[in-house]
């Protein structure tokens, strides 16, 4: 209750009562956006409506500094509520459903190994398959589909599970509809995702979606879930759900399924299959305020017309991240091709969002049509498919050649490049004991030319930036060692560069691995022990950095 306050006018009393916390004042969800009076006691950042949402915030002892926006261009998506480091964990999400893809070989439906028709163990309720009878007899994700299937006397034979028949693909839509009655708050977040049926209809799946539908209500006489049920939980399965298992199943997260996609993402996501978990880490520092995206496609090194047309197929929608609208794409200019005309400038779309965009050279103004653009595209590319990964000298021409069509740093060029960055140390006449330095000094380059690409339309601490700093430093150590040993160098300039590499390779391991690396601030000599314990470094590398922890000054 408030008294003997003196108000000048009625605004200056809005202003100092609404800056009074009224703990009736409803706030908004941080998840599902309802009106709610529960607020998070650790962090005091978000409210939430019931328990299940304030887990999903906080799901042990740490909060998650997240929480979900909405506009009616991007629908939902989520939003930093405080500044994120690099590397710090954003989000875990538990699979809400698991299980086989729309097109698929058949997998067990425990494990999701594939599995032969010929070989398959048969569950001996309903006839689905299982790998072997450890899976059978465990069978813990079986449950549902194996009650509803085995309802109709007729077991599945194997007939039935060819590659598209949508029989084990309707094993997950049972899955899913299933929670309406197992889990209903978790269904209730499944409800609410979006499901593309508008487009998914004039798509190859719808056919697939009717035989699964075909399969259901006639095969199994299921009637609890109509028509628009399954169709649209295979919608939704299509539209928000992601691959696990080696592109063999289908996993869906409801609360990661709101992260938008951004070409130039700041989080990254890793998924553990095994448990069906996925964790959402800061690729680079986010601030307050700041949307967290993620990359929804696997393949970075797209032209911006391929790329965007291939968002359009899989999503349903016109991606306009910073990298689509730009032309130059953040000025790595991945797309532009070498202009045939003033052999000056180079060739971009004019209007980078519009498809069909006539392309022209920013400084001749030389147009050609996106046609045209793609048609040399893809003559480049079956001409750069044909060269063997192994051949060195031939993709080494290609690079001096190409630049009179590609930019230098076009998408196929950056693909040779790295094909070709790894080649050095592994192709035949030119693995790591037959390496010059000159050779060496070749790979650096190559590397750094990636990273100095990947840093504007990848930027942060990536996978693919740990693994080129893993690699090099490799070969640096081993240049190092060389000198060592010819005495070109003196132990204190080896000791000088064996202390960057440790250092860089500090740096490798936390962005291999995608989360922050409790490691060993100390010694040089205990920090290279540290590594050595590091599996993902290799029994290789290992053996090298135990060789020279045996000289005597290290």
């Amino acid at each position: 209750k408030v008294t003997h306050l003196h108000y000048n006018s009625k605004r200056d009393q809005e202003i100092e009562m609404s800056s009074l916390e009224n703990p009736l004042k409803p706030k908004s969800c941080f998840l599902c956006g309802v009106e709610c009076y529960k607020t998070c006691e650790y962090c005091n950042n978000v409210s939430y409506c019931k328990e299940s949402h304030r887990k999903v915030h906080r799901p042990g002892s740490d909060c998650f500094h997240f929480t979900i926006a909405h506009s009616s261009s991007a629908g939902r998506y989520m939003v930093a509520t405080q500044d994120i480091s690099a590397l710090d964990l954003i989000l875990v999400d538990e699979a809400a459903v698991l299980g086989p893809k729309l097109q698929h070989q058949p997998v067990c439906l425990e494990c999701f190994e594939e599995v032969g028709l010929d070989t398959f163990i048969p569950c001996r309720m309903c006839g689905l398959p299982f790998c072997s009878d450890k899976c059978r007899l465990a069978a813990s994700r079986h449950r549902a589909e194996c009650d509803y299937v085995g309802r109709c006397g007729q077991k599945i034979g194997k007939e039935e599970l060819g590659e598209n028949s949508g029989v084990l693909a309707a094993v997950t839509v049972i899955r899913l509809l299933s929670l309406k009655h197992d889990q209903p708050d978790l269904y209730e977040s499944i409800e609410k995702l979006e499901d593309n049926m508008k487009d998914m209809k004039l798509s190859e799946d719808w056919i697939i979606q009717e035989r699964i539908i075909k399969f259901l209500q006639e095969r199994c006489g299921i009637t609890d879930f109509s028509k628009n049920d399954i169709n649209r939980a295979l919608c939704i399965l299509k539209s928000n759900g992601c691959n696990l298992a080696g592109f063999r199943v289908r996993g869906l997260f409801p609360t990661f399924s709101l992260i938008n996609h951004s070409c130039v993402r700041n989080a990254r996501h890793i998924v553990n299959s095994n448990e069906g978990i996925i964790e959402v880490h800061a690729q680079r520092d986010i601030a307050a305020g700041e949307e967290i995206n993620i990359r929804y496609t696997t393949d970075i090194l797209e032209t911006v017309s391929t790329r965007r047309k291939n968002i359009k197929a899989g999503w349903y929608f016109d991606c306009s991240c910073i990298r689509c609208k730009d032309k130059t794409e953040c000025g790595s200019y991945t797309s532009a091709l070498s202009c045939q005309i003033c052999k000056a400038g180079y060739v971009l779309p004019a209007k980078p969002l519009q498809f069909g965009s006539v392309w022209e050279c920013e400084n001749c103004g030389e147009e050609m049509t996106e046609d045209e653009e793609e048609f040399l595209y893809k003559k480049m590319k079956n001409s750069l498919d044909r060269i063997d990964a192994s051949d060195v000298k031939g993709m080494e021409q290609v690079l001096s050649l190409a630049k009179n069509i590609l930019h230098p740093n076009h998408c196929l060029l950056l693909g040779v490049k790295q094909t070709l960055f790894t080649a050095y140390g592994s192709a035949p006449g030119l693995q790591l004991q037959d390496l010059t330095p000159q050779h060496i000094q070749r790979k650096i380059k190559l590397a750094d030319e990636l990273i100095e690409v990947m840093d504007k339309i990848d930027p942060g601490l990536t996978a693919l930036k740990g693994r080129i700093l893993y690699e090099v430093d490799r070969f640096k150590l081993v240049m190092a060692m060389k000198s060592l040993q010819a005495r070109t160098i003196s132990i204190k300039e080896f000791l000088f560069i064996l202390e960057q590499i440790i250092t860089e390779l500090e740096q490798a391991v936390p962005w291999i691995a995608g989360e922050k690396v409790d490691m060993v601030a100390s010694s040089l000599r205990e920090r290279m022990m540290w590594l050595v314990s590091v599996k993902m470094l290799g029994e290789g590398y290992r053996m090298m950095l135990n060789t020279v922890m045996k000289l005597p000054y290290v």
